[in-house]
């Protein structure tokens, strides 16, 4: 199997897109929170600050899909090789599909025996 490269496309760059959505999500949680009390107490539940994180979390979720659906290009991108066959790739592929199709027409005449 041969890998040589037939050429390179732009892709999102997904490990770099990570802490955009961790940010995100963090400015989306302090907008909602900023009037609350500054106080913390390791005995309650926080149900609601769970609430906001989950809210805050689905929304800029929702964003980053929708821009990048939208505007892929506005966010970090990669080139990522595409691989061309070979001719012993071609001549293995080929091999395989006769195979296939045997076992197939194989299969069908089995199934259509009385």
């Amino acid at each position: 199997m041969g890998l040589e490269v037939g050429g390179y496309h732009d892709s999102p760059d997904w490990p770099k897109l990570g802490p955009s959505l961790l940010i995100a999500t963090c400015v989306i949680l302090a907008i909602r929170t900023a009037k609350w009390p500054a106080r913390f107490d390791e005995k309650l539940s926080h149900q609601e600050l769970d609430h906001e994180i989950d809210y805050a979390a689905g929304l800029a979720s929702r964003v980053l899909s929708r821009l990048m659906a939208k505007k892929e290009g506005i966010f970090p991108q990669k080139k990522v090789p595409w691989y061309q066959p070979t001719e012993d790739d071609c001549v293995q592929a080929a091999v395989k599909c006769q195979t296939m199709n045997r076992t197939h027409e194989g299969l069908n005449s089995y199934w259509q025996q009385p």
